[in-house]
C-alpha cells in the first residue's frame, strides 16, 4: 500500500517480462522472482483494455502497463504488446515475425475465444509498446 497525505491506496497487479529478455529470471514467460527492479514502474503508462483479445491475462476494463516504444528489431516472437498502426490504431496482440516477408502476424492471447490473426506490413507499424504488467485492482 502507498500512503500519501493521510490516505492509503492499494494497487494489486503483476509485473512481467518477456521470456528470454535481458530482465527475465527464468525460461518461463511468467516469473515470481521478487528481485524485479520496481524503480521503472514510475516510467510505465497504464492503458485500459477494451475487448477480450488478451483475456484471461487482462480483461475488459482492466489496465495493462506499458513501457516506452521499441523498434521492430527488438521484438521477440510471442511477446505481448500494444501495436499502433496506420490501419488499426492501437491493438493489443502477441507479435510473431514473418520471416518470409516484411510483415508481422498479430495473434490474440485469448485461447478460449481467439480472434482471427492479422498480418501487418512492418512499414505500416507506427509504434510497438511492450506490455510490462497488468493491474488487477486499484482503489
Amino acid at each position: 500500500m502507498l500512503s500519501n497525505l493521510g490516505y492509503k491506496r492499494k494497487v494489486i497487479g503483476v509485473i512481467f517480462e518477456i521470456k528470454g529478455s535481458k530482465y527475465s529470471f527464468g525460461k518461463d514467460e511468467w516469473s515470481s522472482n521478487i528481485r524485479y527492479d520496481l524503480s521503472n514502474i514510475s516510467k510505465m503508462l497504464a492503458v485500459m483494455v477494451e475487448g477480450n483479445s488478451i483475456d484471461p491475462i487482462a480483461r475488459n476494463g482492466q489496465f495493462v502497463l506499458i513501457n516506452d516504444p521499441i523498434p521492430i528489431e527488438r521484438t521477440k516472437d510471442g511477446m505481448l504488446a500494444i501495436i499502433e498502426t496506420a490501419d488499426y490504431s492501437r491493438i493489443i496482440k502477441r507479435i510473431n515475425r514473418n520471416k518470409k516477408n516484411d510483415s508481422i502476424i498479430l495473434t490474440s492471447a485469448n485461447i478460449i475465444d481467439p480472434h482471427k490473426p492479422l498480418s501487418i506490413d512492418i512499414n505500416n507499424i507506427l509504434k510497438i509498446y511492450p506490455l510490462a504488467g497488468v493491474l488487477f485492482e486499484a482503489n
